[in-house]
Formats: C-alpha cells, sequence, structure tokens
C-alpha cells in the first residue's frame, strides 16, 4: 500500500499534493538520505517511516524514496538530490547509474543553483566514474581542476588520492590522503575508509620499491587486455613505463625511490637584497602544482658583481622530459613548448643535479620562485637524493615590498608587467632563459631604484602570506 511519507494517509506516490505545498523539499530529501530505518530504541524514528521501511526488500534502501520526492525540486536541485540518494556519503556511482550521471553531469555542473562544495563533490564522483571507466586522461584533467581550488570536501580528497596510487604518483596519494584525513577527522566510517586505501597504497609502494609485482594493473572481468592497454598508454603519457611482467625490469621506467618529504629539509628563504652575485633561474612546467606538475625547462643566467654574463659559460638551459604528466595543449600554446620537444630529454633526476652543479653555491634569484619555481627544485631534490641548501631570493615578493618606493601602481605583479613598468623588455616571454635574464635585470633595476631608501619589509623578514 503505497502512503505519503509526511501525513501517512493512503496516497498513489510517496508524497501527496497537500504535503508537498507546504514542505521543504530540500529539507525532506537531506532526512531521508540520512535515515536509518529498523534501529531498536531510536528516539528519532518515525513511525511512517518505519512503515515504509518494512515494505521494503531491503529496508536500508529507504533513502531511494529522495530519488521519488527530489521529483518535486526544480533543476539542478532535483539532480543533485536524485545523485545524493544514490551514493548517500560514498565515493562511487553505481555501475548501474553510470550511463544516467554521465548525462546528468554535464547538464548540471555548469548551474550557478549548486554551490561549490556540492560543485567538487560532484567533480569527484566524476573524477571516480573516469577513471573505473579507463578513461584516464580525462580523469587527470579533472584530478588537476580539483586540485587548483579549495578541496573541502573529504569524498573528492580520497578520490584523488586513490587515482594517484592506482597510477603509481604516490606522494601526490600520500597528500591527497593527508588532506582528506584532516577534513574527515571527526568521521570513524571515513578514517576507517583512508585506513584502508593507505594499506593498499603502502603495498603497492613497497612493490614500487622492490621493483617487484604488486603495483596496481586494471583488472576487469571483461575486456581486461584492452583496459591495460589503456593504462599503459596513459602511463607512458605522464613518463612512467609499466611493466606487466612478474618482475620489472632493470630498465624498466621506474624512477628513483625519493627522499620521503617529510625528511628533505625546507626550501631557505632570504629577504636580504644585499648581494650582487647569483643565478637567476626560472623553469616552465606542465602546470603550476609542484607536487603534481613536472618541469619541462630549465633556463638559468649567472650574475657577477651586478652584471649579467649572456655568455655561453654563464648560461644554462635544457629541456626536461616530464614526470607523471605530459605536455597539456595550453602550455604548448603559452611556452611553444611541445611533446616532442621533451620527448627524447632526460628527467628531472638527471638535468636538475647538473643544473645546481651550475649554481654551486651562489643565490638562486627567481620571481615567484619560493612557492613556485623553488618547489619544483626541492622535488627533483627528492628524486634525485640530493640535498640542496641554497638560499631562495624572490623577486615578485621584492617588488611588492617596493611599489611604493618605486611608484608603482599597477594591478598584478606578474613578470611581464612589472618589466614593462621598469622599462624591461622580455624577448621571449615564458621560455625559462629569457624569463631567468628577465628576473636578473628587474632585481637589479629594483636594487637600483632602491639605493638609500628603507623598506619595512627588507630587513631580512618574513612576510605572513596574507601580506604577500
Amino acid at each position: 500500500m503505497a502512503i505519503c511519507i509526511c501525513c501517512g494517509n493512503e496516497y498513489d506516490g510517496c508524497l501527496c499534493e497537500e504535503c508537498a505545498g507546504k514542505t521543504d523539499i530540500e529539507d525532506l530529501c537531506n532526512r531521508i538520505i540520512a535515515y536509518n530505518p529498523g534501529i531498536a530504541d531510536n528516539p528519532n524514528a518515525d513511525p511512517i517511516w518505519e512503515k515504509v521501511a518494512a515494505e521494503m526488500t531491503y529496508p536500508s534502501y529507504f533513502r531511494n524514496v529522495a530519488y521519488a520526492v527530489a521529483d518535486f525540486l526544480p533543476s539542478p536541485r532535483k539532480e543533485w538530490q536524485k545523485i545524493h540518494s544514490i551514493v548517500k556519503d560514498g565515493v562511487r556511482v553505481p555501475r548501474a547509474s553510470k550511463a544516467w550521471f554521465y548525462q546528468v553531469y554535464d547538464e548540471i555542473i555548469g548551474s550557478k543553483e549548486l554551490s561549490k562544495t556540492e560543485k567538487i563533490r560532484l567533480k569527484g564522483l566524476m573524477l571516480e566514474t573516469l577513471y573505473q571507466d579507463y578513461r584516464y586522461g580525462e580523469a587527470n584533467e579533472l584530478a588537476l581542476d580539483l586540485l587548483d581550488r579549495p578541496l573541502d570536501v573529504w569524498q573528492a580528497a580520497y578520490v584523488i588520492a586513490e587515482f594517484f596510487c592506482q597510477t603509481r604518483r604516490y606522494d601526490e596519494a600520500e597528500d591527497a590522503m593527508s588532506v582528506g584525513r584532516t577534513l574527515a577527522s571527526d568521521n570513524k566510517t571515513a578514517i576507517g575508509t583512508f585506513d584502508d586505501l593507505l594499506a593498499k597504497h603502502e603495498k603497492r609502494r613497497a612493490a614500487a620499491d622492490a621493483e617487484k609485482k604488486g603495483e596496481y594493473l586494471p583488472n576487469p572481468k571483461e575486456g581486461k587486455a584492452e583496459a591495460i592497454e589503456k593504462y599503459k598508454e596513459f602511463m607512458t603519457s605522464i613518463g612512467i613505463d609499466v611493466n606487466t611482467s612478474s618482475t620489472k625490469s632493470s630498465g624498466g621506467g621506474r624512477y628513483p625511490t625519493p627522499i620521503p618529504k617529510g625528511e628533505y629539509p625546507e626550501l631557505i628563504e632570504t629577504r636580504d637584497p644585499s648581494f650582487d652575485s647569483f643565478v637567476a633561474f626560472d623553469l616552465e612546467t606542465t602546470g603550476k602544482h609542484p607536487a603534481t606538475d613536472s618541469i619541462i625547462e630549465i633556463g638559468a643566467v649567472r650574475v657577477v658583481n651586478g652584471e649579467i654574463k649572456e655568455t655561453e659559460t654563464f648560461i644554462f638551459q635544457e629541456f626536461v622530459k616530464p614526470f607523471k604528466k605530459s605536455v597539456p595543449d595550453f602550455i604548448t600554446e603559452l611556452t611553444g613548448i611541445t611533446k616532442e620537444d621533451v620527448k627524447d630529454a632526460r628527467q628531472m633526476w638527471d638535468v636538475v643535479p647538473d643544473f645546481m652543479k651550475f649554481v654551486g653555491d651562489d643565490i638562486l634569484v627567481g620571481y615567484n620562485s619560493v612557492y613556485f619555481d623553488g618547489q619544483f627544485i626541492q622535488r627533483a631534490g627528492r628524486y634525485s637524493n640530493q640535498i640542496y641548501t641554497n638560499k631562495h631570493f624572490d623577486v615578485w615578493r621584492y617588488a611588492k615590498e617596493l611599489k611604493d618606493i618605486i611608484g608603482y601602481t599597477g594591478e598584478n605583479f606578474k613578470l611581464g608587467t612589472v618589466g614593462d613598468f621598469l622599462g624591461i623588455k622580455n624577448p621571449e616571454a615564458h621560455r625559462a632563459l629569457a624569463d631567468a635574464i628577465t628576473t636578473a635585470r628587474i632585481f637589479l633595476k629594483l636594487k637600483e631604484m632602491s639605493a638609500g631608501k628603507t623598506s619595512a619589509t627588507t630587513d631580512g623578514s618574513v612576510l605572513d602570506l596574507e601580506d604577500w
């Protein structure tokens, strides 16, 4: 017998029109999804809901009633509540609902009627759906998109961690797990889910370190060979060769075992600009995340006693084969660097040690380098098993500190914008060597303009993040 879940009156449906007209449908859906029927001595038990659940084959699926109730909502709230009723607090869309989810996702993800948190939740579900369907390239783009914004949903962090673990990016997986566990610190069930993933992660990483079989490979019931081929193709595109034999060959595409992140010293920053000899450097990368993107070019120039030495002996420039990622099209459009340019280049753990030999004991001067370029160098140091203790000076921060002294009123502090203000032209923007030389010129010009003047933040102190 069908009854209205609000008034209990007999009705051919789950919610009568009278109740629908005076009920907060969103709130009702959320309460249905959260309700657990059949619990003895439950002080919050609802007799009507208990009756409805008791007539179901599986009372625990009472939350599916919210799927029907959601029809009283306009789009996209209707679709959001339907998805919520299907997955509840989980991280996966059931196989039977995948085709519908793909369609609905495209229809609603851009809607202004969804909150930022709801969109992150949806993107996390789509990420899991994509890589479970072996659409690795699309999944990778979505994972990086999620990392571009505040990640305040533990389920999304979990899926990112799982994806990185399955694609053998173990450092990145640990970072995502750390974020997710913090977000879910008061949720015992979620913490248990992370514990299970961590156990898999540790087992796979141990297999990688021992160069034995045990890392993830797709293993579907049907189409296994095709799924593995898609996996291998994607892994090759991010710089990891997958060997499907019982043990890995000695060459096998295995990257070096890095120094654990927690054991590598933090980057050393100096805010004292009273030096005249240094190495100005710049990196081109596959994106803006030091933990997940890759160096594709290093450019540097040595400055001796305030003189930029633009001769072969004093210049370093080399392409780098991207690690765990290919060169995205938008990076090619920005820099002109193509996949072919870096295809036969050396890996970062080969190039960066040579670059640091070029640097020697000099201070490294970069533009926005403390929180970007320098972090890529630190990562390369971990994978090359070499500790780099050179001091870093960030010209981007220096320019911001001196804006009043130099009379700069621009809206941003991009390298090209500040350079133009100072009359310094960059002949080849977004190429590492040209940007490094431009950085050196800006630094020297700022020093010249600030000579004999003082600034509250040029005494060697470190600015808080909100200050810059």
